[in-house]
């Protein structure tokens, strides 16, 4: 959408600046970018609408993650409590300053929220995947 908001945006520009002239084939472009325009904003509201509201996460839902999540990890089975971390974060970092979870915020967002997301079992792109930084042989 934003690549036929910039051409759309140029083109006005060159008519207001004088540099184009308004003719058929400039009108006939226009015209399909502006259908292009439309049709990736259908196309997007129509993916919002899919995923339905917006969550919105306060301190009461993320006080009742906190415990239902020690609940969990500690009176369940190991592998369990692995698999459920697995799912939901990536990779924890730490340093002598802080402690960095990595992971899909849609998916952590779903899981505070209580939510079952569609892919959520789909494991999402690991930076680091390839240590040797050496392509496929």
């Amino acid at each position: 959408m934003s690549d036929a908001d910039d051409r759309l945006k140029r083109i006005y520009r060159s008519i207001e600046d004088g540099i184009v002239e308004l003719d058929d084939i400039l009108r006939e472009r226009t015209a399909l970018l502006k259908s292009q325009r439309e049709r990736a904003k259908a196309a997007l509201d129509h993916a919002h609408a899919q995923c339905g509201t917006a969550t919105v996460i306060d301190v009461q839902k993320i006080d009742a993650f906190a415990r239902l999540m020690n609940d969990k990890l500690d009176a369940g089975d190991t592998n369990a409590r692995k698999g459920y971390i697995h799912s939901i974060i990536d990779a924890v970092e730490v340093d002598d300053h802080a402690v960095r979870i990595i992971g899909s915020r849609d998916i952590l967002q779903a899981a505070i929220a209580g939510k079952q997301i569609a892919n959520g079992k789909v494991r999402g792109f690991v930076c680091k995947w390839r240590a040797r930084k050496d392509s496929n042989l």
